[in-house]
């Protein structure tokens, strides 16, 4: 029987847009969002669990371990879960992206698969039964979904998300991303330049298959890109982070790596960005979920 990959929950941000002012530091996976004020990032190990998963890596910083061991110390009986460290590197002020946090949380010393997922978004069991029950033939994958389920009706400030295209033989073409999309009648528009995408084009949510070939492929990539010289990072990908859509982009244009794309229309993914979003993620875990112990 096939080995389950490990689940990669990433959450190691520093999540500026969810804080307020004048309070503590809030960590969106630990928001309480459920009836009996579970945790966000619970229902992502419940849906793991239900997938039939078992090992666990999230990704952290130094900062948020120990609260994260304290909320989740619970699931030890359900789930074998490990932390990684995300570590801030001398001379530097900041994580260095989604990308090195990915890596960060991958064994390089064992042969493994993985699947890897943001650690303040909601994916649904289905989402995990499909990546754990792909054919295992060496290759990086992601779900696609319709980018007109991904930008609610209300995103007056805009969302991140990062626009795909892919071939017939579902090959991964090419991966834009845009910090600040909302709905436009039955259309998205980017609200930073006001260009108009269509609806039903493709959509990544951060979720992948990797295996360990595929990983240090990337682990490759990721070693020359160039975070020091903070004006070429701001130039090539309008930050100072190396995110995954900028992976995905860096390799449909290289074709260093192969990326297949799963289009997937079963659950949409639903999450935390900004405090405002609360109510609404209450509301989707009513429509999703009874319980989850």
């Amino acid at each position: 029987m096939a080995q389950i990959p490990r689940l990669i929950i990433l959450a190691a941000g520093k999540a500026t847009r969810y804080q307020t002012q004048g309070s503590q530091y809030l960590i969106k996976s630990l928001a309480e969002v459920g009836p009996d004020r579970e945790r966000l990032i619970e229902y992502i190990l419940y849906d793991w669990y239900s997938a039939k998963g078992k090992e666990v890596t999230i990704v952290v910083n130094r900062d948020t371990i120990p609260e994260f061991k304290r909320a989740l110390c619970a699931w030890d009986s359900r789930l074998s879960i490990s932390y990684a460290l995300q570590e801030i590197l001398p001379g530097e002020d900041r994580p260095r992206g989604t990308v090195n946090a990915l890596l960060a949380g991958i064994d390089f010393s064992k042969r493994a698969d993985y699947i890897s997922c943001n650690g303040d978004d909601i994916y649904g069991q289905e989402a995990f039964s499909l990546l754990i029950s792909m054919p295992k033939k060496g290759h990086f994958a992601t779900l696609g979904y319709m980018i007109g389920d991904c930008v609610r009706d209300n995103e007056s400030k805009g969302v991140s998300r990062a626009v795909l295209s892919w071939d017939k033989a579902f090959r991964l073409i090419s991966c834009t991303q845009y910090d600040r999309l909302g709905k436009d009648g039955c259309s998205i528009k980017d609200l930073d330049s006001g260009k108009i995408i269509d609806g039903t084009s493709g959509s990544s949510m951060n979720i992948f298959y990797v295996d360990l070939v595929a990983a240090k492929k990337i682990k490759e990539i990721e070693s020359k890109i160039p975070y020091l010289d903070h004006s070429l990072m701001i130039k090539r990908y309008g930050r100072q982070e190396y995110l995954l859509p900028s992976l995905l982009s860096d390799i449909a244009a290289s074709k260093k790596l192969i990326c297949k794309v799963m289009p997937f229309k079963i659950r949409i993914p639903f999450g935390l960005t900004r405090q405002e979003d609360l109510e609404t993620v209450k509301s989707n875990i009513k429509e999703h979920y009874t319980h989850i112990w």
